[in-house]
């Protein structure tokens, strides 16, 4: 005796198994989350090779010394009134 194969039974679009990394990646909730993030990462060290800080990370501004967190300075400044986004962007680029 002898089965019978049927389209119905078979699948063609990829032998199984053999689905790409990077597909099985990005099925899986926590491989989404990891690729957004690698993803954010790499734009904003591409926006600050760019030169798209909101502030020049070099520059010191002595009145706006030790400030919290806030809408004009998104994490703070440090002693010497240099905004620390703006420096961490532009590490990320060097």
């Amino acid at each position: 005796m002898t089965a019978a194969v049927t389209a119905d039974t078979i699948d063609v679009t990829a032998p199984p198994g053999r689905d790409p990394a990077w597909r099985r990646l990005l099925r899986s909730p926590a491989g989404l989350i990891g690729a957004v993030l690698v993803l954010a990462i790499v734009v904003t060290a591409l926006s600050g090779i760019v030169g798209l800080t909101p502030h020049d990370p070099v520059a010191q501004h002595p009145l706006d010394r030790l400030l919290p967190p806030s809408g004009r300075y998104w994490f703070g400044t440090d002693q010497f009134g240099r905004d620390i986004f703006s420096r961490c962007v532009a590490g990320l680029g060097n």
